[in-house]
């Protein structure tokens, strides 16, 4: 007795395509909102320098009756950087347009915006991993010199956030308060 089996009709099976589409896992931006927007003025070429006003040093002895401080000087610094442009495109063709079931130009302009946000994101990263003030696990000299065993932990952290103390950064979003100590019935 002959046995019809699916598989011979494998050619006439129309696969299920769902009207939604997944959603895309998106990245959490975060580099971005700490710089300074800025607008080069036109007719100004790409290059533009920033003025800094440099911190002044901590006193290290309290002062005496009478006797006033030494005092400090004012120094700024100046970085040069050259603004550059970044850009992609998608390109959908009038039949794909026509012959597929989602949007693609909606999907598309989705995409290119998430991609300039992270493209964004990953451009200011390399330029801050870039600077001179780099802390590295286990005082390793580069990103290039880290081997296996060099890893994130809590001797790091807080040796992070001592230098970061001693130079004055203020905290995450500042302190609004002047007792910043934990509570031990705080949870």
């Amino acid at each position: 007795m002959a046995t019809n089996q699916a598989s011979q009709f494998s050619s006439d099976i129309e696969n299920f395509i769902a009207e939604k589409t997944l959603p895309l896992a998106r990245k959490q931006l975060v580099a971005y909102q700490f710089g300074d927007p800025l607008t080069l003025p036109k007719g100004r070429g790409v290059t533009y320098t920033a003025t800094r006003f440099n911190r002044v040093p901590l006193p290290y002895a309290p002062l005496s009756e009478g006797v006033p401080p030494i005092g400090e000087t004012m120094t700024i610094s100046q970085v040069s950087a050259v603004a550059q442009q970044w850009g992609d495109k998608i390109t959908i063709t009038d039949v794909a347009e026509l012959t597929i079931k989602h949007p693609l130009v909606v999907k598309a302009q989705e995409l290119i915006g998430l991609q300039i946000g992270e493209t964004l994101d990953r451009n200011t990263f390399n330029a801050l991993s870039a600077g001179t003030q780099v802390n590295y696990v286990n005082s390793r000299g580069s990103r290039a010199s880290l081997v296996a065993a060099d890893v994130l932990n809590p001797h790091e952290i807080n040796r992070a956030v001592g230098a970061l103390m001693t130079l004055g950064a203020p905290r995450y979003d500042g302190d609004e308060i002047t007792d910043v100590k934990l509570k031990a019935d705080a949870g």
